[in-house]
Order: C-alpha cells, then sequence, then structure tokens
C-alpha cells in the first residue's frame, strides 16, 4: 500500500513563507537573520530528504513584513483568545497560497520569545525568527514535522531527572507505554529529560531497571547530538506516511486545510433520519471547539462501529435524475474505511477515513447514480481499515446530490 524508499515515492517541494511580525506600531520587531534562517532550510532539506519532501526558501523573495501586535504576541498573551489567534493566522496563510507559513513572532516579554510551536491543525509555524532556539540548526525541520503531523515521541511530562521519571513510572504501574509520545510502533518510547536532550555520551535512559532507547536526531524530539554526525535516522517509515499522507492533503488545499464548508447543496448528516443500524452506534457530535472547525454546519455524524458495521440514512430527491454524489468526511487516527451504497447498491470506491489528525476531508465525489423522484436509502458499511488506524468508526459530515448530465 505504502511506497518503502525514498527512490519509490513522489517528491514533494514545499515554498516556504517568512512573515516577519512586530507590533501595530512597528516596535518590537522579531530578529530575523537570513543567513540563521537558510541554515535552518539546509538541515531540514537534509532531514526530509528519506521522505522525498524538500523546502524551497529565497530570503531575497520569502520575507514579508506585517504589523499585528495580536500575532507577534500570540500563544503568551491572554488577552486574545486561543481560536482567535489561530483563525487569524489562517487568514494570512490565506494570502499565501500553495506555501507553507512561518510566523515570526517576538512574543510578550522585553526579549524576544525563545520558542517555536506548530501542529497538524495549524496553518502555520510560529517561529522565534533568528532569536533563541534559533542557533540549534534542527529547530525548523522540528517545527515543520508538527506542522506535518507528527507529535513528539516522547511521552509524559519533563522530567528534572531520572529519579522524577522512576516515580512516575512506578506511580503507572511501569508501563512502558506512559512514556510513548506518538503511538507508533516504529519510533522507541522514553521519558523526556532535559538533561538527556544535547547529552552526546549516551543513547538510553535506564528507569527502574529498564532500559529506553534515545532516539538522537529523531526530527519531532529534542534528542539531538551537538556533533550531528552521532545523530541517528531522522524519521521512521511510520513517521514518513504521517507526514506524505498530511502533504497530500494540504496540496490539494493549496497548502491550506481542507474544508466541507460550502459543498453546494449539502445536507448535513447529523440531520438525516437514520432508517437502520447494524453493530454501531450514531450520535451527533459538535464539532465547533477544534482549532479550524470546518466541518459544514459545525457538527457530524459519529458512528462508532466495527468491521461489517453499517448505517441507514433516508435521502430524497424531488425530479427523476442522474446525481453525482459528493460527501464531506472526516478524518480521525482511529477511523476505518467506509462503502457507500444507494438502495443496496454499491456506488464509487471505497473511502479510507484514516488520517493523523482529526480533520475534514473536503468535497469526495464518490460517484453518480440515477434516482427516481422520492425516498432513497443510503448505507454507508464499514469494510476495514488503514494498517495505521487505531480503529474502525467514521464520521460522515454532510452529503451532496448533485445533478449531472
Amino acid at each position: 500500500m505504502y511506497a518503502t524508499s525514498a527512490s519509490e515515492m513522489k517528491w514533494h517541494t514545499v515554498h516556504l513563507q517568512s512573515v516577519q511580525l512586530s507590533d501595530d506600531d512597528g516596535s518590537r520587531q522579531t530578529p530575523l537573520d537570513p543567513a540563521v534562517m537558510q541554515s535552518q532550510v539546509d538541515w531540514a532539506n537534509k532531514a526530509f530528504e528519506s521522505a522525498s519532501i524538500r523546502f524551497v526558501w529565497n530570503p531575497k523573495k520569502d520575507i514579508a513584513q506585517m504589523r499585528s501586535t495580536k500575532l507577534n504576541r500570540m500563544e503568551t498573551d491572554e488577552k486574545y483568545t486561543w481560536k482567535k489567534l489561530v483563525a487569524d493566522a489562517a487568514s494570512v496563510a490565506a494570502k499565501y497560497p500553495n506555501r507553507l507559513l512561518l510566523l515570526h513572532r517576538y512574543g510578550t516579554g522585553k526579549d524576544p520569545a525563545g520558542d517555536s510551536f506548530s501542529g497538524g491543525d495549524l496553518l502555520f509555524v510560529a517561529s522565534c525568527g533568528s532569536n533563541g532556539w534559533g542557533d540549534r540548526y534542527w529547530n525548523l525541520a522540528h517545527e515543520i514535522s508538527h506542522n506535518l503531523s507528527l507529535p513528539h515521541p516522547h511521552g509524559g511530562p519533563e522530567f528534572a531527572n531520572v529519579a522524577a521519571a522512576e516515580k512516575y513510572f512506578i506511580e503507572n504501574g511501569k508501563d512502558p507505554k506512559i512514556f510513548d509520545g506518538d503511538g507508533l510502533d516504529d519510533t522507541p518510547a522514553f521519558p523526556a529529560i532535559p538533561s538527556t536532550y544535547w547529552d552526546d555520551g549516551h543513547n538510553t535512559i535506564t528507569v527502574c531497571g529498564v532500559d529506553f532507547t534515545i532516539p538522537r536526531g529523531n526530527v519531532p524530539s529534542y534528542t539531538f547530538a551537538h556533533d550531528q554526525k552521532k545523530n541517528g535516522a531522522p524519521l521512521s517509515p511510520m513517521q514518513i506516511r504521517r507526514m506524505r499522507w498530511m502533504l497530500d492533503l494540504r496540496e490539494k488545499a493549496r497548502m491550506q486545510l481542507p474544508t466541507n464548508k460550502g459543498i453546494q447543496g449539502a445536507q448535513e448528516a447529523e440531520s438525516l433520519s437514520v432508517l437502520k443500524i447494524k453493530d454501531c452506534e450514531v450520535t451527533n457530535q459538535d464539532m465547533s471547539g477544534y482549532n479550524n472547525p470546518l466541518w459544514s454546519g459545525y457538527a457530524q455524524a459519529f458512528v462508532g462501529s466495527k468491521i461489517g458495521s453499517s448505517v441507514e440514512w433516508k435521502i430524497s430527491v424531488d425530479e427523476s435524475e442522474r446525481f453525482e454524489l459528493v460527501f464531506g468526511f472526516t478524518h480521525a487516527p482511529d477511523f476505518g474505511i467506509v462503502r457507500v451504497y444507494i438502495d443496496g447498491k454499491r456506488v464509487g470506491k471505497d473511502f479510507d477515513c484514516w488520517g493523523p489528525e482529526v480533520l475534514v476531508s473536503g468535497p469526495v465525489k464518490v460517484g453518480s447514480r440515477f434516482l427516481f423522484k422520492g425516498d432513497h436509502k443510503l448505507k454507508l458499511e464499514v469494510v476495514g481499515k488503514n494498517p495505521d488506524s487505531k480503529g474502525t468508526s467514521f464520521g460522515l459530515d454532510c452529503l451532496s446530490l448533485k445533478k449531472t448530465a
């Protein structure tokens, strides 16, 4: 199902766009040294080479200035709600289609912020520019990996020392999984102890007699050796699959996030009449709490199910015509593969609802079918799951029946 080496994968080229922020009056501009940024872009290209992903950034063309006290103080200012900040940042990203936005912000303190952050449901990387973490060669690659849906491989809180990690380990039944931050089988679980992050001297941490491997050089971790020659593989195969899936989704939306809003003639799935269910539960789920609530009607029909489960809904058409079926699905880490039927007859190809983040699919054209005027039965059946999925549920946001020739 998946390509296994860089030579088998098509290359993704990601254009980066820097926006150097200052406050509304032009003060507190974030330091941005093009040479430091270029060195981080260069290292990111080395780190992502095994995933066949390359980054393009031209300091002469790809740095813009913007005055916005709100965004310049992002994350550290309680004056603004997080959702409002995310929405404002998304509006900036929309000005740069087909690019990944880097927002270089100052923070709220006297000195520029020293940290950066991002996530798979965000349309930007919040960067400290060339200040603070800017001297760490891996910083940009690390945050881009988060933007492409890679969590930290380490789990639990940060521990001051091994003794604190051992206490936490014992309190949680000595279950090694408590140190697993990403749930991926091919990245090692390990406790987060800052004193070990840049320690070139050893690659294991022993907690209560259990040895945990430190994944030196793994991009979304903090465990980089000062001597880069001591770093291991920057990405695992499962990490690569997650990132490439995310890039495929983002590129279809011009590096924005897809949306189910605005699907022509959309009928909300949570409002449809359920005719029959088999081995599952159907509930209406409010989706407005997510960072980017791009669901039509801000809700979906959530189906908790297993392979072989199915739901039938009633749909109606006002005249006898051939209709194209367009669906708005939801992607999630524990979702399965669904098959569509109209009046008992299969329509189109199966749709894989798995995704590393909870995100909408955007409009999915399933197929077309001639329908007579009146009521019909729409059935969705779970027929399998992606190897990376943790479950077989699914979410249907909306559907549209569009007349076609």
